[in-house]
């Protein structure tokens, strides 16, 4: 669900956890239950029709080019 879409529009060196290749990934706790609130988005589009909605996964950390960018303050081990 990267490499190809990676290789398809010319991204060398993306879409694999390897050494020497650009490091872009999340990590997802499945079991962390929150609810949506298009208010603590970071993105400026707040539109969305899931405001509200109970989902039963969060991000617990991002890495763009193998540098941390995001790190939950949420405990999602509970």
């Amino acid at each position: 669900m990267s490499y190809l879409p990676a290789r398809r529009f010319g991204l060398e060196k993306t879409g694999r956890i390897e050494e020497g290749w650009r490091s872009d990934f999340a990590i997802v706790d499945l079991n962390h239950e929150r609810i949506i609130d298009k208010d603590t988005f970071f993105s400026k589009g707040k539109n969305t029709p899931f405001d509200g909605c109970t989902v039963h996964a969060g991000v617990v950390h991002t890495i763009v080019e193998g540098k941390s960018v995001y790190q939950s303050k949420e405990d999602c081990h509970d």
